[in-house]
Parts: structure tokens; sequence; C-alpha cells
């Protein structure tokens, strides 16, 4: 198979992106290696349409000023539409975007793949297979009848290393299978066959029931609309024409290093012609070509082209003004240089020297990697700042710089000086644990307190991943609550190192503000591989003025935002490692750290209590709370800024580290002894445990020295971490059930000789134990049917085999011999025989119908005669899932023939029939009626009120029984939060889930549904409300 990509090519700093992406091609289908350019002028040419807006699409690019928030390398998509009115989408991209906010801004470039699956009007919870040319997944409608899944990877934050960009699913690159415009992989303006999959699969496809209508099963298209243009020679430098000192070395670099020569002139000659142009290859040790600037005062023209494979690139040209008397800016401190860092906030300095000599005018700077800016009148333009006061910078910043000497008698129009360009790179954290329980750092140490010039900062914190302690509420669902947390099978999706939020409501406008440090995947389920991690910065205003603008003010920093059409502002900044497998590394420089921390009284081992709002210290700005004041009205015209409102309480949750134990077992049933291993984290001296339920100490409780025995029976394991100094980690337990007996297997009737069809059920004495049966002589297994608690008809002579297995696979096996010998009935049903419904529609679980009807065959009225009333299981669109008819019941017919079933209880869907076997010429049968039955599901008043991130059980009943379906539980809150749950059918057909609350507060209302069996029309609760508070 071919791998993904391949290759990238150098940085462009024009854009701040790769020229190019490469594949490997795939030799094995004939297919060769591409390597596509990044699609930025639509407007030039239309064989790239798909690209991001730029303010002004007739100017230059420029970034931030003039720049497209999202363009692409390659994208491919493909829609299927269906006569039911389904409508799928695949969309596939090797795409260039901007990390933090998602604004256009200098550094904040990243590259990904993106393979995104989007189907619309489905059932909700219905389940479908995606085949895409990238591979296959199962995917499940949620309870708004929606797909949406979307998978990124690659660098998704900065800095970016955009060797991660080839890490994604796509690759090799979808190209037409003939006739693409030469120089590109495709029209997209045109569907079209392709290659290029994998897999070979190169098409989308999307497998269900129904997906396509009433008895069809898969749609599938294999056309797509694809973009790419192959990569062409071009060329970048590293300094762009302006002023600089003399002798400074500019390098060009080839868009192919190694494999290109770049032809230059100092003079402004063309050098395609010039006799006087330089050719320099460019090498594999030696990728760039060094030109050096003139060494004494002057200008100079560099003109250069790249040649590659006997294809040459444009001319560029850049223009050059050196000087050796030039007003220099110098920044303290300085960006850092390897292995040193900068930790926390710094205060930088700017100052302006001419060859040593300290200058007498004023700076000017920008923080956006932008070059400074000044009007006709001197005055700073855009984000341009005069520079009065030190230059706060507390993440990874571009600073920019100018000086603009003052003017004097003899120099009344002094010249500014060059653009000094400092990169700095912030560390916000100290320390990432290299020990990775669960595929995470272990801890996370942030720098300490803020203090006074000069002095170290104070008291860094070292947190724990939070996973399962009552002051760390804030956390994800576990799958099965009721069991310890295991990896990957029990395991949040989402989880904390650190945590904070503040909210206020104030001037009609709800305000939250969300911090953190958190854990998850870049999948959709929790997967080894996929764990991510990340800072947050996220601010979400309601019923705020449309289109206004926002200054939120917080402890990390001040954002401006606008709000939406509707009134909503929702502004986030995720920042760290976002796709695994993750370099955790990363996380030093997300800008959250210090860790907010409760000013005072904070619960021991804690940085604060989260369910308790409290002030807090951290902020490296001493904005200990949370402000936001409008900027702008509606229209984005600027008002005098006014305080909407403002909070210093937060909720915060962080855990110290301290020690910590796992164990190699969770909660289970076992068929056999257990050896149970604990192991202990780098802060653990000693473990404690018990056997018999009872709680151990720092000094009490066994002290373990190896492998715990445990054998038949029910052992609770309880145990601690003992670290320095007498200090214990929370207590877990483990509960473990060895069973070594089989269960028991019974049938009844258990055999015989019978003259009617019986209704045979298998029984066991552990309801845990699953039941599977043949009738044909073989030995069950575990694709054998299972009865579901159901009974096996048995209309002929047979062998009944089965075999009964519980939870850790004790088996126990049975077989039984049936004779049955039953009078046939012809197929076709007799004229004059009758039978219908009294009432049409489906039967709820539980209720009842009547059949009846007349038996007059010919037209001659039957009086007196014994009527059979058969029914067979049918599933409920109304296909027979046996051809094997049982009695049910037996009426007389009146002098007018008729007759009547009342009180038909049918537990399943049904298909009847009447019977007469007294016929001269033989048995009669009539017409068949179906009977539809619908499941039902209740669901019980959960808790009115629950605090965010405790508890809540739902509870409630299916009927009929059916022991081990899934019953979904959606909760819909405020906004548009939701989240679903999920519990099991018990044998008695109660049901029950745990869960915590959601995070977010207000009302919230859940449904509980079914989604039904091959018998049973599925259901849905009436909705429960409850209600989450703070």
């Amino acid at each position: 198979m071919a791998d993904s990509l391949a290759e990238v090519g150098p940085i462009d700093n024009a854009t701040g992106y790769p020229f190019w992406f490469g594949d490997g091609g795939d030799p094995a289908r004939g297919l060769d290696p591409l390597r596509l350019e990044l699609c930025l002028d639509d407007a030039q040419d239309p064989l790239c349409p798909v690209v991001g807006d730029r303010p002004a699409p007739d100017q230059p690019l420029s970034v931030p000023t003039n720049f497209p928030d999202e363009s692409f390398w390659w994208s491919a998509d493909a829609l299927i539409e269906t006569p039911a009115g389904i409508r799928a989408r695949l969309v596939l991209a090797q795409e260039a975007a901007f990390g933090g906010p998602g604004e256009v801004a200098v550094g904040q470039q990243v590259a990904f793949s993106r393979l995104r699956i989007r189907i619309d009007d489905l059932p909700p919870g219905a389940r479908y297979h995606v085949t895409t040319p990238y591979g296959e997944r199962d995917v499940v409608a949620d309870d708004r009848g929606r797909v949406f899944e979307t998978e990124d990877q690659g660098c998704l934050s900065t800095p970016c290393g955009f060797e991660a960009g080839l890490d994604g699913q796509v690759g090799p690159f979808l190209r037409w299978d003939a006739g693409a415009p030469e120089g590109y992989v495709g029209d997209p303006n045109v569907e079209h066959t392709v290659v290029g999959s994998p897999t070979g699969d190169n098409l989308f496809r999307v497998e269900g029931p129904g997906i396509g209508g009433p008895g069809v099963d898969v749609v599938e298209t294999d056309l797509f609309s694809v973009q790419g243009r192959i990569a062409k020679p071009r060329a970048t430098v590293d300094l762009p024409g302006d002023l600089y000192p003399v002798g400074t070395p500019v390098h060009i670099m080839p868009s192919f290093p190694g494999e290109s020569e770049v032809v230059y002139t100092t003079d402004g000659s063309d050098p395609t012609t010039s006799p006087e142009a330089t050719t320099s290859p460019s090498t594999s040790s030696e990728p760039s070509v060094a030109v050096t600037l003139p060494a004494e005062d002057g200008t100079m023209t560099l003109r250069y082209v790249v040649r590659h494979a006997g294809r040459t690139s444009q001319v560029y040209t850049q223009e050059y003004t050196v000087r050796s008397d030039l007003s220099v800016v110098t920044a303290t401190p300085g960006p850092a240089a390897a292995p040193g860092v900068l930790e926390g906030r710094q205060d930088v300095e700017l100052t302006a020297s001419t060859n040593g000599v300290p200058t007498d005018g004023a700076i000017y700077y920008t923080t956006d990697g932008t070059r400074p800016r000044l009007d006709a009148a001197g005055d700073p333009v855009g984000t341009t700042r005069e520079y009065t006061t030190a230059v706060v910078i507390t993440r990874s910043t571009i600073l920019s710089a100018v000086s603009v000497p003052r003017a004097t008698e003899t120099s009344p129009t002094p010249e500014p000086g060059p653009v000094g360009r400092f990169s700095y790179v912030v560390h916000n954290l100290r320390a990432v644990s290299a020990e990775t329980p669960y595929g995470y750092p272990f801890t996370l140490t942030d720098i300490g307190l803020p203090a006074a010039a000069g002095e170290p900062r104070a008291n860094p914190v070292e947190l724990e991943l939070c996973l399962d302690d009552p002051l760390c509420p804030v956390v994800g669902d576990l799958p099965d609550p009721t069991r310890g947390v295991s990896f990957p099978d029990n395991f949040p999706d989402e989880s904390f190192w650190w945590s904070g939020e503040a909210a206020f409501t104030a001037g009609g406008i709800d305000a939250r503000l969300v911090l953190a440090a958190e854990a998850a995947f870049d999948t959709p389920t929790v997967q080894d591989g996929h764990q991510v991690a990340f800072g947050r910065i996220r601010v979400r205003l309601d019923d705020a003025v449309p289109g206004a603008t926002y200054e939120i003010v917080h402890p990390y920093g001040v954002v401006r935002a606008t709000a939406d059409d509707r009134g909503r502002l929702f502004y986030t900044d995720d920042n760290g490692c976002m796709n695994g497998p993750c370099g955790f590394d990363r996380l030093l420089t997300q800008p959250v750290g210090p860790f907010l921390r409760w000013d005072q009284g904070a619960p021991e081992g804690y940085v604060g209590d989260p369910t308790v709002e409290h002030t807090v210290v951290g902020s490296p700005f001493g904005t200990n709370e949370f402000i936001v004041r409008q900027v702008t009205d509606g229209a984005g015209d600027p008002v005098s800024p006014d305080r909407i409102g403002s909070t210093d309480q937060f909720t915060v949750q962080g855990k110290l580290a301290g020690p910590g134990v796992i164990a190699d077992h969770q909660t289970g049933t076992f068929a056999a002894p257990l050896r149970v291993g604990l192991a202990g984290n780098s802060r653990t001296t000693q473990i404690r445990y018990t056997l018999d339920g009872s709680t151990p100490t720092a000094t009490t409780g066994r002290v373990y020295d190896g492998p715990i025995e445990l054998g038949e029976g029910v052992t609770t394991l309880s145990y601690v971490g003992v670290g320095e100094g007498g200090s214990t980690s929370t207590m877990e337990s483990e509960t473990y059930t060895v069973d070594g007996t089989a269960p028991s297997l019974e049938a009844s009737p258990a055999g015989g000789v019978f003259g009617s069809p019986q209704s045979v059920r298998l029984s066991s004495d552990d309801p845990t134990a699953t039941i599977r049966f043949t009738v044909d002589g073989s030995a069950p297994g575990a694709d054998s049917q299972a009865t579901g608690g159901l009974p096996i008809s048995v209309s002929r002579s047979l062998t009944l085999r089965a075999v009964a297995t519980d939870q850790v696979g004790n088996r126990t096996t049975g077989s039984w011999s049936y004779t049955v010998a039953v009078p046939p009935v012809d197929g076709g049903a007799t004229p004059g025989f009758v039978l219908q419904r009294t009432a049409t529609g489906t039967v709820n679980a539980g209720g009842s119908t009547t059949l009846g009807g007349v038996l007059a065959p010919g037209g001659q009225v039957q009086a007196g005669a014994r009527v059979v009333l058969q029914a067979r299981a049918v599933t409920t669109t109304g296909r027979a899932l046996t051809q094997v008819w049982t009695d049910v019941a037996t009426r007389t017919t009146a002098a007018d023939g008729g007759y009547a079933f009342a009180a038909v209880r049918p537990r399943t869907s049904q298909e009847y029939r009447a019977v007469f076997r007294g016929a001269g010429d033989g048995p009669m049968t009539s017409p068949t009626r179906r009977v539809t039955v619908r499941g039902e599901v209740t669901l019980s008043q959960p808790t009115r009120r629950v605090s965010r991130g405790h508890w809540v059980t739902f509870r409630g009943r299916l009927a009929p029984t059916v022991r081990g379906a899934t019953v979904l539980v959606a909760l819909d809150g405020p906004g548009r939060n939701a989240k679903q749950v999920r519990a099991t059918v018990t044998r008695t057909g109660a049901w029950l889930v745990r869960t915590r609350a959601p995070r977010a507060t207000g009302p919230w209302k859940a449904t509980a549904s079914w989604r039904g069996s091959i018998g049973l029309l599925g259901d849905h609760s009436p909705g429960r409300t409850f209600r989450v508070v703070r």
C-alpha cells in the first residue's frame, strides 16, 4: 500500500507556508509522485477556486493585511444526494490556515490534512459504514439525525513544524484518471473519476439500512471535484528589499532545494539574458545561495530566477538600500538562544543607537510580525505603536521595531533605520513530566507566581492529571462510571491538569470565561496514539450587541472580538499539541500559566475547590479578574469604552502532584484465580492495601511487595500510595469476582414426542449467561444464534443443541431430541374463509388486539366448526422470521360462521392466520394478518437540581424486556450544548446509567430512546427536565 505524504518543501517567506507538499505516488498502481504548491491566486487562476476570501482580491497578497484565512495545496469533494432526501458529503484536503483564534497573523501559520464526513437527514442513532479513498469507518447519526465527523491531522498550533503535515490520512493525492488540464490534478469545476486511493477504493460509499430509500442499503459515487496545481520552480529570500546595514547577507532559497540552480544579477539586469549573471547551484548541504549587500552606502537591485528540471521561474526583483550610519534598534532582553529559555512575562525594553551612540528620537513597534508603518505626518498606522514603556510579552511573539531619529537643522528629514525583528519564544510552564501513564504527561509544572523585578518567581506548582477525585469534577464521562479508570476501555474523552472558569451577567449580557490545561484525543473516541494536550482560553458572550466589538480582559491577556448577527461572541485560543502522536514539550509555550490558585485557604493538596467561587492569584499581568468592555457599536464605529461587567470570582481545579497507584487489572469478573499487580508513580515510596473493605492509610493495611493472589469469590482491593512525609494518594478500590462455576442449562419441554409444534425455552441459573443454539445437530459456537430470552419454535422433528456461557467463559452444553407429527396445511388461502382485525395500527408492548372473521368456504357457512388461530414471528416490515406456524388459541364458529379471538397479546411483531382442519378435502386457511408491536421505553424523573460535574442518575424500563439492549439518553441543554449516554437493559427490563452532570449551567431536558429490534419498533420517552447549577 502507498504511503500518505512523503515530503514538504521549504518555507516561502512571503507567505510563511511551505511552497509545496509531495506524495510518494504509488508505483504498484503506476502513479508518479506529485508535488503540489499552495494555490492562492484564485482571481488569476480559475483552476484554483477553492480558497478563502481576502480583503482586496485585486491587490498583491501580503500577510496579514491581504491574505486568505484558509488555502489549499490540494482539495477533493464528493457529494451523494439520494431520492430519500439524504445528503452525504466527503471533504478531503491538504490545508493551510492560521492557529490560535484563527485570525490571519504572522507566525500563526499551520498546515494539516482534513478528512470530513457529513450526512444529513438520517434516523437518529442509526449506524452506517462509510468507505472513502483513504479508509473505512463506522459512523452513528446524532439525535438530530446528522453525522459530522472531522479528522484534522498535522501541525495545528504554533510554532509549526510543517513536517507534521505529512502525518495525516490524505495521500497519495487523488487526481483525474485521464484528461486532467496540463499542470493540474484536475479541474475542480468538473466532477470526474479519479485515481490515487492507496486501497484502490476511488469512491465515496455509504452503507446502512434505507440510506438510499426503502430497500436501498448502499449509495456511492466515484465522481470527485479535485483541485491541485503541480509545483513550479519558485524562490524566496530571507530579507526582502528594504533598508539594511552595509554588508548584510541575503539568502535566496529555491522551492526545490538541492535540485535547482539560482541565477542572479546585482545591477538590475535580466538574469536570464545578462552575461554578468552569476549561476550558483543549490545543494543538499547548502540549499540557499548567499548574496552580500554592498560594503559601502548605496543601493542594489537584486534580480534572480531559479532553474529546475528544464523549467525557469519568473524573474524576482528586490530593491535594497544600505547605509553605515543607520539607527539600529536593540531589544532587552533579547530572544533566548538555545538551550536558554525565557520564562513567563517579559518586559522588553527597546533602545536605538547609531554606531554605538544612543539615538535621539522615537521607536515604533508591532507585535503581530508586520512592519511598523507611519503615515505622511509621521504618526503610527494600524497595529503600529510608539514605544513609551516596556513591551509586555507573555507568549511566542515576533516583535518588529524601527528607530526614527529626531529632526535637526542638519538633518530636517531623518531617514528611519532598518526594521529590527525579534522572535520570542516564551515558556509559561517549566516542566512537562516524562512519566506518561495513559499516554499523557503525569504532571505539568508552572513557572511560579510573578515576583518583583530581580526576584525569583515564587511557589511553582506541579499538578497531576486529575481523573477521579471529588475535587476534580471537571472531567469527561467514563463509559462505565461503576468501574475505575482503565485505558483505553474506560477512560474520559477529556481531562484536565488545571481548569478555571469565571462568569457574570450584566447589561443583559451573559459572559463566560473558560481556561484550561487540557488532555483530550484528536479522534471522536478514546484511542491510544491519539492523545493531545493544549492550553485553552475561551470567551463566550450571549445577548451582546450584534456586530459590536468587545474588549475582554482576562488573567492571561487582552483580546478583542466581534459579536455575530445574533449577538453571540465565541472566541477560542487553543495552543499546544493538537494532534497525535504528540510531542508534549509543546505545552511549555502555550499561554496558560502560571496556574491560577486561591489567594488563601485552598484545600490542602489542591489549588482550590472548583465547586466554590473564590478570588485568585497567578495572572502574569496582575489582572486576576474577568472584564468585558464594549469598544464599538453594531456598525463597527468606535465608542468610548463601556465597562459591561466584571468579576474576580473564579472556580479553579487542580491537584498538586503526589503519590499515585495504578492496578494492572480493573473491576471485573474472571474465570480463573487472579494475580493483581500495583504500580506506583515516581512520588510513591510505598503502597498499602486491604482486602477486607477497610481503608488503608500511610500506616495501616498490608505493605505491597508483589502481585496479590486472588481466588474464588468476590474480593474488594483498596489501595493507596504513600509519599514522603506520609502523604497519601486518593484511595482507589477495585472489586474482583473470580467465578469458575459453569452456568446451568435446561430446556422446557425437555425433548420427547409431540403431536403439535412446541415452544421450547432454554434457561440458566446465571442471569448473565448467553445461550446459543442450533437445530441442525451441529455443535453451537460463538456465531450461533442466541435465544435473547425468547422461546424456540420446534415444528418438526429435530435435535436441539445449546451452550450456556457466562461472562468469563464458563460453559455448559446440552442436547435434546424432539419428534413432532403435525397435520399438514396447504399454503393457499381458502375463498370465503375471512380473518380481520377490529382495529388497525401498531400494538404497544403489553397491549392486545382482536382478530376474527367468518368461515364460509364457497359461500357455505360452517357453524360449530373448530377454528385454530396460528402465529409466526415476523420483522417490523413483515418479513417472516420462520416458516413454522404455532397454535395460539381455538374457537368454535357461531351459527353465522363467525368467530373471534379477543385479547390477543403479541410480545413481538407477528403474522396470524386461522386454520380449519375438519374439511373433507383437507385443511383450510384464511388470509394472513400482520400485527406490528412497538416497544415502550420509560424514563423516570431525575434529580431536578444537580451541581455541574456531580453524579446524576437516569433510570427507566423497556417493555417487553430485551436483555442487553441499549437505551440512548440524549441530554439537550442551553445554547447548543448536548450530550449522550448509554444504558444496558437488564433481564428484568430495567435500565440505569450514572453520569456526571454537564458543565453548562441552566435547564436541560433528558429523553430516553430505543432503536428497536428486528421484531419490535423503537420508542422514545417523554422528556424529563432538570437544572444544572454551579
